[in-house]
């Protein structure tokens, strides 16, 4: 396993809206977890609306940062990913 950083930001306060209802973190677990990453708690987000959030990502060792930016997200869900050194 191994770690990688991620940032996901909004399009829009509706697209937020739309993606998590009530709880960002269940979301982004949900979201993340169905790809084969596993989030590091804390989530640090931010508090403007719509809100980022920045957090760690444990991998397994054969996914790159890029295969996990290039896979599908949610429409107005944005996602940057960057290998840990």
């Amino acid at each position: 396993m191994h770690f990688m950083s991620a940032s996901v930001r909004f399009a829009s306060v509706e697209d937020w809206e739309d993606f998590s209802k009530d709880n960002d973190e269940k979301a982004l677990e949900q979201m993340f977890t169905g790809k084969g990453a596993t989030i590091q708690k804390p989530i640090n987000s931010t508090h403007g609306m719509p809100p980022i959030h920045n957090m760690t990502l444990e991998a397994p060792d054969d996914m790159e940062a890029e295969d996990l930016q290039r896979s599908k997200f949610p429409e107005g869900v944005l996602v940057h990913i960057e290998e840990d050194i």
